[in-house]
């Protein structure tokens, strides 16, 4: 992208450089004390992209440079003149930012200056100038305890309900359970709540009994699409699905 992204008391919390797996329309932001301007971009890459976007490339994959030109121009003059002199740098930071690409593919970050991640809604956001602010209170960000991964931060904003169901031994088979399961195990836990992590308010449901509390900070690590583990009130949950 990236963009530097302030929360609503002006404290710099990091910069934008990937999107959440589960959503279009969110997200992530890389908490981090390095600014956008610590961050390479890869200006040839993204230009080649909104070429192609825009319609701009010939049959042999050639940036037309005038028709692309025209097209940024107009855009800028459309939606963007607010900014003042036209930038094309800007200009394609701002489209990335609004088509939500593969923003991790255009940039070039170090990965061990990033202590977490923070969600945010790329539609419920106010641009100051070449800054995101986030109209939230960020008073959730824990320092890490040393676990492999890096976490999403967040904080419970409604009270949690566990449920637990009783399982039949069919049932638990067709869950794929074995017979030795049954020696204790003959019912199912599971945990919902809402997390609060930056502009992002998503519904979460694990098969597990989280004891949690409304207003408790919660780490979440992802393994690809999945939750695959929980540190909250200094305890760390693990699970892994079948």
């Amino acid at each position: 992208m990236p963009f530097d992204v302030y929360d609503i008391n002006n404290k710099h919390i990091g910069v934008i450089t990937t999107s959440f797996p589960n959503d279009t329309d969110i997200l992530m932001i890389s908490i981090t004390d390095l600014k956008a301007s610590d961050i390479d971009l890869d200006i040839d890459s993204i230009k080649m992209y909104v070429a192609e976007l825009y319609g701009c490339k010939n049959i042999l994959g050639k940036i037309k440079e005038d028709k692309l030109v025209e097209i940024l121009l107009n855009i800028w003059g459309n939606k963007y003149k607010s900014y003042g002199e036209y930038n094309e740098k800007l200009l394609f930071r701002l489209l990335l930012l609004e088509q939500l690409c593969n923003i991790e593919r255009f940039i070039r970050i170090d990965k061990s200056k990033i202590y977490g991640y923070l969600l945010l809604d790329r539609k419920n956001v106010d641009i100051n100038g070449e800054n995101i602010i986030i109209k939230e209170n960020i008073d959730y960000i824990e320092a890490n305890v040393g676990e492999n991964g890096i976490p999403i931060y967040g904080k419970v904003v409604d009270y949690p309900i566990i449920t637990v169901e009783n399982m039949g031994v069919g049932e638990g088979l067709l869950l794929g359970a074995d017979f030795s399961d049954f020696g204790g195990r003959n019912h199912t836990h599971k945990t919902k709540f809402k997390l609060l992590s930056g502009n992002v308010i998503l519904p979460i449901t694990v098969p597990i009994s989280l004891r949690i509390k409304r207003g408790m900070t919660v780490k979440i690590y992802l393994e690809k699409r999945n939750i695959k583990k929980i540190f909250c009130d200094g305890v760390f949950y693990t699970y892994y699905n079948s």
